[in-house]
């Protein structure tokens, strides 16, 4: 089976999440029967986890640690990314959507795929 990991960020923002996580869902239904879809969702607060795990269970929630900014130009989120990765145990593609961008069409997994 061929696999596409899509990987989420988010947190304290379930309105964008929940738009993002919508879009996946019917770039899903589009995709070919032999392809398996994970969504990865990673956060890094109390409240979007607990969110999280109340509402969806066809997802993998990784909770991750809050680095504290150095500056402006220090962005140590993008860690979160790396920390998925490492916990993917498959060969499959790996597609970063963060939680305030959709899936431009509803066959967009299976234009990419």
């Amino acid at each position: 089976m061929n696999t596409i990991n899509i990987i989420t960020r988010t947190s304290n923002r379930p309105l964008y999440y929940d738009d993002c996580y919508n879009s996946v869902i019917v770039a899903t239904l589009e995709v070919a029967p032999n392809v398996e879809v994970c969504h990865w969702t990673t956060s890094d607060d109390d409240a979007t986890f607990n969110y999280l795990h109340e509402k969806y269970n066809n997802i993998r929630i990784v909770k991750c640690g809050r680095p504290k900014r150095k500056n402006m130009n220090h962005f140590p989120y993008h860690r979160y990314l790396g920390q998925v990765v490492n916990l993917i145990d498959n060969d499959g593609w790996v597609l970063i959507l963060d939680d305030d961008h959709v899936f431009a069409r509803p066959d967009s997994l299976s234009i990419i795929y």
